[in-house]
């Protein structure tokens, strides 16, 4: 009897138990359900909406690139643009996380790279405790921009002529041409009015091309005088003629004086350059117009000229590197030029400026090389150039400026330097040395740039006008010029374009103004040069800045 009774109590209390696991069964699936829902619509949300975020970063990145110019690789302008273009569709930038990075490709080119957080607000996952979650997307950008200026020896197998590379000292003045490097305007108490290009390198790249240079897998890079001292002081100088110069008119050496035959300065501590008419018609490159005593000039730090002193002597940083498949840069050598007695006048290879060609990449069919210049220290103005080419054919030539130049002129196709080229990326400061009218090869425009716009600058140009642009290839009925203008002036079709600095007769310490923009054919058009002709140089020192672009950017990742 016992016995059934507490059977019946047991089938009481069962359905109790049981009720109570089912209910809590029940709870925890609502929940798990509720979970699965949460995740299928935030996580469909997130997908559908990754979408638009992902084409939104990719456009920033595109509209980014195009800010980038090849000489300056700040991240101001293009950032501004990246973001202008998120908030634009709708991607706040100022609730999400931005990180930018800029860097050069293995051809030159700019390239930008952004990568954007999106915290975004979940619904249903807060239940789990995810309150947002992170979508993270990047985007690379590249802006096939060409701006390879010529460098004053690039047609002269290394000869110096008519001008040279140049760069101030950090404590000058913009007056003196370089607003790069000077933190100065016009004079000491005034900033730079250039800041963006303030305490910037100036770059070139040496391009080896494969199918050429072929005698040697190395490569030497040679500086001429890169120091900013004056370590030859003298007065008179005694001069030399080529072989064929003074064959046909019987002259022997002669002695000049820098204080009144110099066409480029003369005082001392200031540049000593004689011409002695050492020119033929005959051939080009039989010639050596020129005779150098001195190249560099001394500035106090207030920007005035001082007669001959080592107190305000530029020191100059020449960084040699290439660039690596990830187009990360991999330092070759570096030199600094700041002992005028080893190098004064004299064209030089510093150790480690002899570069095993093997490890840099072949891109296009060339191996490129850079070589970044800055000045650290000083308000001299260091005048220099750069060669480069086989090792042998280095080691034939003399150091001195003067007698290689007239080895070259005696023997004007002994010197091969199998193909290599060199050019200032994007912007080059360029000393002249004589006072004459002058045309110069500023870029080469190959077709792949049809379509496409060039954009000349020149800082503190103080020759005469007007500064003409032509390509050499392109007639001028078919040739497009056009000004941004100041005041809404337009010039279409008008060739050759008298540039001016608003009227002024020079642009001392400022920029050609407007900025020339020339547009290049689309059509029938198989490359060229760009050429300038410029007034009465007066041994002027300025700076161009140049930008070629072919019209878009690509998205490479």
């Amino acid at each position: 009897m016992d016995q059934h009774l507490q059977q019946r109590r047991n089938r009481v209390v069962r359905p109790q138990s049981d009720t109570g696991q089912t209910l809590a069964l029940f709870i925890f699936l609502i929940v798990g359900i509720l979970a699965f829902v949460g995740i299928a619509v935030d996580v469909g949300f997130m997908f559908a909406r990754s979408s638009q975020f992902s084409s939104a970063v990719d456009a920033a990145a595109l509209a980014g690139v195009i800010e980038m110019k090849p000489a300056a690789l700040t991240l101001t302008e293009a950032d501004a643009r990246a973001q202008q273009f998120l908030d634009a569709n709708g991607w706040a930038t100022p609730g999400m996380t931005f990180v930018s990075t800029s860097t050069l490709t293995l051809q030159g080119f700019p390239q930008y790279s952004i990568t954007v957080t999106w915290p975004v607000e979940t619904f249903f996952l807060r239940i789990l405790g995810f309150t947002n979650v992170d979508v993270t997307r990047s985007a690379t950008a590249v802006y096939m921009a060409q701006a390879e200026v010529f460098t004053p020896t690039f047609y002269e197998r290394g000869q110096m002529r008519k001008a040279a590379q140049f760069i101030m000292g950090p404590d000058s003045c913009t007056v003196q041409g370089d607003p790069i490097s000077s933190k100065f305007g016009l004079n000491a108490s005034q900033p730079n009015t250039d800041p963006a290009h303030f305490n910037e390198t100036i770059r070139y790249r040496i391009r080896v091309p494969v199918a050429t240079y072929t005698m040697t897998n190395r490569l030497t890079v040679q500086l001429f005088d890169p120091d900013s001292g004056n370590y030859n002081q003298t007065d008179g100088a005694a001069i030399d003629y080529s072989q064929w110069y003074s064959t046909t008119y019987h002259l022997a050496g002669e002695t000049k004086n820098c204080g009144t035959q110099s066409i480029s300065g003369g005082g001392l501590g200031q540049q000593c350059v004689f011409r002695i008419e050492d020119t033929t018609t005959l051939e080009r490159t039989i010639q050596n117009p020129l005779w150098f005593v001195r190249v560099d000039e001394n500035y106090s730090a207030d920007c005035a000229p001082i007669p001959d002193s080592a107190s305000g002597n530029t020191t100059t940083v020449y960084r040699l590197y290439y660039l690596d498949q990830e187009a990360e840069e991999v330092n070759i050598a570096s030199y600094t030029g700041n002992n005028p007695q080893l190098t004064d006048l004299k064209w030089y290879t510093p150790p480690g400026f002899e570069v095993v060609l093997d490890p840099i990449p072949i891109v296009d069919g060339s191996r490129y090389i850079y070589l970044e210049v800055e000045a650290t220290g000083g308000s001299a103005k260091n005048v220099w150039d750069l060669w480069a080419g086989p090792p042998a054919v280095a080691a034939s030539l003399p150091e001195n400026v003067n007698f290689r130049n007239l080895m070259i002129a005696n023997h004007p196709l002994s010197v091969d330097t199998g193909g290599v080229q060199i050019f200032a990326l994007g912007r080059m400061p360029l000393q002249h040395f004589t006072s004459e009218d002058v045309t110069i090869p500023l870029v080469p425009v190959p077709s792949s740039l049809g379509g496409g716009t060039v954009y000349v600058s020149v800082f503190d140009y103080e020759a005469n006008f007007p500064l003409n642009f032509t390509i050499d290839t392109v007639s001028r009925n078919t040739f497009f010029e056009d000004v941004i203008a100041v005041s809404g002036e337009a010039d279409p079709l008008a060739i050759p374009r008298q540039v001016s600095c608003g009227g002024d007769t020079d642009c001392e310490a400022e920029w050609t103004m407007p900025q020339v923009r020339l547009g290049i054919p689309q059509t029938y058009f198989f490359g060229g040069t760009l050429f300038a002709t410029t007034g009465d140089a007066r041994s002027d020192a300025h700076t161009w800045m140049l930008t070629a672009t072919a019209g878009r950017p690509f998205l490479t990742r």
